[in-house]
């Protein structure tokens, strides 16, 4: 590989990891609700499905959708569940939520896999995944955070 293709290999291998480090730092957003049980992650998500998209779409890049069966199982268990909702709109916004968290999950999962190297995903994780399990325990149990990290 030339000097000049491992710079950029580096540089954007960086930029992924920014990137995957983004999304697991703003995971504790998911305790500020708003309408239809939404969330400011979820807003975080669309954009980066849509900019991701535009990714995949502008390169031409094949994507594997993993966990394709048992996404589909569950989707056909939530079809059943209608007949026997009280409430269809909120049955099917629920359904409509799957449906997105299924394709976060193949962006998240695709570019990760395509842009960052698996061990440093893994210790990025678990760095940011513990130090948020601690900074949650202190908040529940001492309301240092004025109870933003702790659950409802």
């Amino acid at each position: 590989m030339t000097q000049r293709k491992q710079e950029t290999s580096a540089r954007s291998s960086r930029g992924a990891h920014a990137v995957v480090g983004m999304i697991l730092l703003l995971m504790p957003v998911i305790s500020v609700q708003g309408p239809g049980n939404t969330t400011l992650m979820d807003v975080a998500g669309l954009v980066f499905l849509a900019i991701y998209g535009c990714h995949i779409l502008t390169r031409r890049l094949t994507v594997s959708f993993p966990l394709l069966l048992p996404f589909w199982l569950i989707g056909v268990g939530s079809f059943i569940g209608l007949f026997a909702a009280h409430d269809l709109g909120r049955a099917f916004l629920q359904m409509m939520k799957e449906l997105y968290l299924y394709a976060l999950f193949v962006a998240v999962t695709d570019f990760a896999t395509r842009y960052c190297r698996a061990k440093s995903v893994a210790a990025i994780w678990v760095v940011i995944a513990s130090g948020l399990g601690i900074v949650m325990s202190i908040d529940y149990h001492t309301q240092a955070f004025c109870g933003f990290f702790s659950a409802p």
